[in-house]
């Protein structure tokens, strides 16, 4: 068991507070992700999940940020096998009796990862969400601009995106800049880092939107 002095523990909770205290400016959210990253690895290690719930509790938008930061982001992905072992059995129970019943070869840390990504998933299509995430710090796109009109780029190579949501997931693909290769937004994740992005739209409805956010 690691164990950690007074003194360093509370250094790194004065950093989080300090997340807490500027909870709606990303690019400062992601100066002191920086800081803990590079200052508490150990601690981030041991308690990613702890510090998601807590960020999320006072700004979601520093819970998303640690999807986007490339030193935390890790910290949140599911691991595949797990993830097949959960989907196996997904697709072979009913809904209504599925909750609460998890493969006994799935991981306890995978089932807390699930409970982030499910919590998010919640936050993205919540009301509240373009409120608490703040205007200044994501971009939306008309999806209607962009149809039919083949691969068109978005943003220059360069500066990193993550894609929050979107309306359309099966008429919208999306590649990093000089990608050959596409992919539809219902296989993207918040794991998915874009070194600038083209899309291409092949059908929408006048008020679909795809949300994005800078990565770091």
């Amino acid at each position: 068991m690691t164990v950690f002095s007074d003194d360093y523990y509370q250094s790194y909770k004065n950093f989080v507070q300090a997340i807490e205290d500027d909870p709606k400016d990303l690019q400062l959210i992601y100066d002191r992700l920086d800081e803990l990253v590079k200052d508490y690895p150990q601690i981030l290690e041991l308690s990613a999940i702890e510090l998601f719930h807590d960020l999320y509790a006072v700004s979601p938008l520093a819970a998303v940020a640690l999807f986007g930061h490339s030193g935390t982001r890790a910290h949140y992905l599911m691991d595949k096998e797990d993830w097949e072992l959960f989907k196996r059995d997904y697709d072979s129970t009913s809904f209504s009796g599925f909750w609460g019943m998890f493969p006994k070869e799935v991981s306890s840390d995978f089932c807390k990862k699930l409970g982030v990504a499910s919590q998010m998933s919640h936050f993205m299509r919540s009301s509240s969400f373009p409120e608490e995430l703040g205007e200044d710090n994501y971009k939306t796109l008309e999806l209607a601009d962009y149809e039919g009109e083949g691969w068109t780029n978005v943003e220059h190579k360069g500066r990193e995106f993550v894609i929050l949501k979107c309306d359309d997931i099966y008429g919208t693909e999306i590649r990093s800049v000089y990608s050959k290769k596409g992919l539809e937004l219902n296989e993207i994740g918040l794991g998915d880092v874009f070194d600038g992005f083209d899309i291409d739209v092949e059908d929408s409805s006048s008020d679909d939107v795809l949300v994005y956010m800078e990565a770091r």
